[in-house]
């Protein structure tokens, strides 16, 4: 995005409004004693959002199931586009998985879930019933290496398709296929790594129509075709004839045998006929109806719609089988005042939330109701890249680590511009002091840096070990009432406080799960009575400390439940005692009404 002269402010009637979601004194999950007397919600879990699709099939009454690579979750719509449910969670227990690269339904509507980040398959009634599961990390069979990230131009791995009594799975990082049964027994597999004839290169989506199985062998640029039983028959693209394509990722057939190719890099949408000899494409980037972003899978309904995982439009397009759009399914996770992933929160001094969009390059904000208020997403100094840290003092100085582009921005509450400052190395968090002091959480240099009312830097301390003073990947940076400086030294499972000169006070924290231990903590924060809360992301849960590191209590655990946690990542205190935390894997802010911690 280029520079502007202004920052630009839009109106919250050019967003897609979502509702905060009624207060609820739900049960207090991980805690003894529950400190919070409501938990409020911001944002959608999933509910018709859809961020990054990377999964699609459909079912035989015209639905279409829906899984994409940040929600941890499969979303279900009617053909015409209506939400109709949604089953899963991020985790690795049953019914729990990652990011999904392929999904099948069965004769009698199970669903079956590629769970790439888990190396393994998952059955669902359509209720959303867990009715079996199998596979494990591995090159034995029964095994996979699927690979997934949270990294969007790193799809998740894996395809699956069912073929009368077979279940058949792309087993993307071995470069091969697995055959089971509907059970997810009696497991035999073909294909090999290579480029020749029969031979696969990081294969992903599937399908079956009759007795052939049709591959898309990813990068080998060309669609493979098997015999139910693996015996190579041909292939379309770089080894045979048909379409030329560029990371191929899904394929579908539909009932007169007509193949469509989700053709990933070169945005586009191929038909071939049965005879894999090429018929038409369609799709061209950009966003409007009919283009095609990253298209990660295809799938036919029974009436021959196709339909299209857009990824990089954060959608399903529908088409005829000929190429004519139809129109579309889902929210975009990246529209105006939806929540895609949240990291960094700040409270302002008018009760505002101000929420550190890091994949949709702005910051939201939301009035104190909860309600979408507008966002920025631009400033004299050029937009935002990978916004992930956002901090607010009560004068209404506003500070952003743009991590991406390893600078420090700050602003007046209204948004007005105030400075930039670079020099940084992947910072994650700010602070801002009572005084306009910034204090930065220099991630990938492990050290604190801070910088004056004006933006120049003062000072910085902090080296990279396990000793006092030192940090390994600071993620979290906060100062309490009296001036104290408080870090999360994330890759040592602690905090450490500091003076505001950089006088080391107080170390507390050490990996574990019990009381006032730490996984992989990420954010802080200082209540104006002192209290510290941090966020205990591997843990999924918040814990509390007085203003020296004596624990106090805790609340979370991992779910999608109201006062669930999935990988919580930021967290800020208003001026009531109120309490904010980035639920980041479940898409959404929970507000805590802590009126007396016990």
């Amino acid at each position: 995005m280029g520079v502007r002269a202004a920052l630009l402010v839009l109106a919250a009637a050019l967003a897609v409004v979502l509702p905060a979601g009624a207060a609820s004194a739900a049960p207090c999950p991980g805690a003894d004693a529950c400190p919070y007397a409501a938990v409020r919600v911001i944002g959608q879990r999933a509910e018709g959002v859809l961020r990054f699709p990377t999964a699609l099939a459909t079912d035989g009454q015209g639905g279409v199931y829906v899984a994409d690579q940040l929600s941890g979750v499969v979303q279900h719509f009617s053909a015409g586009g209506a939400f109709e449910g949604e089953f899963g969670a991020n985790g690795s227990a049953p019914g729990e998985f990652g990011p999904v690269g392929g999904l099948a339904v069965d004769a009698a509507g199970n669903v079956y879930v590629v769970d790439s980040a888990n190396n393994r398959i998952e059955k669902f009634s359509p209720s959303g019933t867990v009715l079996a599961v199998w596979g494990s990390t591995g090159s034995g069979l029964g095994q996979f290496r699927f690979g997934a990230s949270h990294n969007q131009d790193d799809p998740p791995g894996g395809g699956i398709a069912i073929g009368g009594p077979y279940v058949y799975v792309a087993d993307t990082g071995n470069d091969r296929i697995e055959r089971f049964n509907l059970d997810g027994s009696g497991a035999m597999a073909f294909g090999g790594p290579g480029n020749g004839p029969g031979e696969l290169d990081h294969p992903h989506g599937l399908a079956v129509l009759g007795t052939e199985l049709y591959v898309a062998d990813d990068d080998n640029d060309r669609i493979d075709l098997f015999g139910v039983d693996g015996a190579y028959l041909g292939s379309s693209g770089a080894l045979g004839v048909g379409g030329t394509f560029a990371n191929p990722y899904g394929v579908a057939v539909d009932a007169h045998g007509d193949v469509f190719v989700a053709d990933n890099n070169n945005n586009r949408i191929v038909k071939l006929n049965s005879a894999l000899a090429f018929a038409a494409s369609w799709g061209s980037p950009g966003f409007g109806p009919g283009n095609i972003s990253h298209p990660r899978a295809v799938a036919s309904d029974w009436s021959g719609n196709v339909y299209v995982a857009d990824a990089s439009n954060n959608r399903v397009d529908r088409f005829s089988p000929n190429g004519t759009f139809e129109g579309w399914l889902g929210t975009s996770g990246r529209s105006i005042g939806v929540l895609n992933s949240p990291h960094g929160i700040a409270v302002d001094p008018q009760g505002r939330l101000l929420v550190a969009e890091t994949a949709s390059a702005r910051v939201d904000i939301f009035a104190a109701n909860g309600s979408f208020a507008q966002t920025w997403v631009s400033s004299p100094a050029g937009g935002f890249f990978e916004p992930f840290g956002v901090a607010s003092n009560a004068s209404g100085i506003v500070a952003v680590a743009d991590t991406g582009d390893d600078r420090i921005l700050r602003f007046r509450a209204g948004g007005a511009f105030l400075s930039s400052t670079g020099g940084f190395n992947g910072p994650d968090a700010v602070a801002v002091d009572a005084y306009g002091d910034t204090y930065v959480a220099d991630t990938g240099d492990d050290r604190v840096v801070e910088l004056g009312p004006t933006g120049a830097i003062v000072t910085s301390w902090g080296t990279g070990g396990t000793g006092p003073s030192q940090f390994d990947s600071p993620t979290g940076i906060a100062v309490g009432p009296s001036g104290a400086v408080y870090v999360v030294d994330s890759g040592n499972d602690r905090v450490q406080e500091f003076s505001a000169s950089g006088v080391l006070l107080a170390v507390w924290g050490g990996i574990g799960a019990a009381p006032g231990e730490f996984v992989a903590p990420s954010g802080i924060a200082a209540a104006p009575s002192g209290i510290v809360y941090v966020t205990d992301s591997g843990n999924d849960r918040i814990e509390a400390f007085d203003g020296m590191g004596r624990y106090l209590g805790e609340w979370g655990v991992n779910g999608a439940g109201v006062g669930d946690f999935s990988n919580p990542s930021g967290i800020a205190v208003d001026a009531l005692g109120d309490v904010y935390v980035a639920d980041t894997g479940n898409n959404r802010i929970e507000r805590f009404s802590v009126p007396a911690f016990p």
